[in-house]
């Protein structure tokens, strides 16, 4: 049987007619995919956000039971009680699950802060929640505690006895009431966490039109 021998410039043709049927529905499939493409670049920023405001929120709520529930019910008991009780929540909360976040959520909100200087604080809404934010736990939380509470804790666990009512009420008052600073900046973290994330779909392209 003869065999059919296509010259070369009639394959030529047929290739090039064949690449450029396929595009368009390669620009087709390319399209639908775009604003995933456009997400998927900044999951980044998105990702940290969410784990800064996990991150806040278990340390407001941590916060939030000490100065609204466990610090009342200490003082309800004789004040030698109390400091042997507080002494040894000092201790036993030093483990990984709460170090994680104590430490793990300042650390992704360093990271924020840094990403928001890098692409400009004012350039967009979102962008300035997330500084404020990370900027609030910063120094509201994180260093507020290093500042305040530690000291107040290892000063109440060098105490040795002797007029424990007045170390008491002096312990009480005053870490009662900069733990309420630190619960406070904690959950407006959340809440700017939770709007720059809102902003960032809106300026992304997530359907909620036109935001800055």
């Amino acid at each position: 049987m003869p065999v059919s021998r296509e010259e070369p410039a009639t394959r030529a043709i047929r290739k090039n007619l064949a690449r450029a049927l396929a595009l368009p529905v390669a620009f087709k499939a390319a399209s639908r995919f775009e604003p995933v493409r456009k997400l998927m670049a900044f999951d980044r920023v998105r990702v940290g956000l969410v784990a800064g405001t996990v991150g806040a929120a278990i340390l407001g709520g941590c916060y939030f039971i000490f100065s609204f529930c466990v610090m009342d019910a200490l003082n309800q008991q004789g004040p030698a009680n109390a400091i042997a009780t507080m002494n040894s929540i000092n201790i036993v909360i030093v483990n990984p699950k709460f170090i994680a976040a104590f430490m793990g959520t300042p650390l992704v909100c360093c990271w924020l802060v840094a990403e928001s200087l890098a692409v400009g604080v004012g350039s967009s809404t979102d962008v300035a929640l997330m500084f404020g934010g990370a900027l609030t736990l910063i120094v509201g939380e994180f260093l507020e505690t290093l500042v305040c509470h530690i000291p107040k804790n290892d000063a109440l666990a060098a105490h040795k006895g002797g007029n424990d009512a007045d170390v008491w009420a002096r312990y009480y008052t005053s870490w009662t009431a900069w733990n309420h600073v630190r619960m406070v900046a904690s959950l407006a973290t959340v809440v700017q966490f939770a709007l720059a994330l809102f902003y960032r779909g809106a300026r992304l392209g997530a359907g909620y039109g036109g935001l800055p």
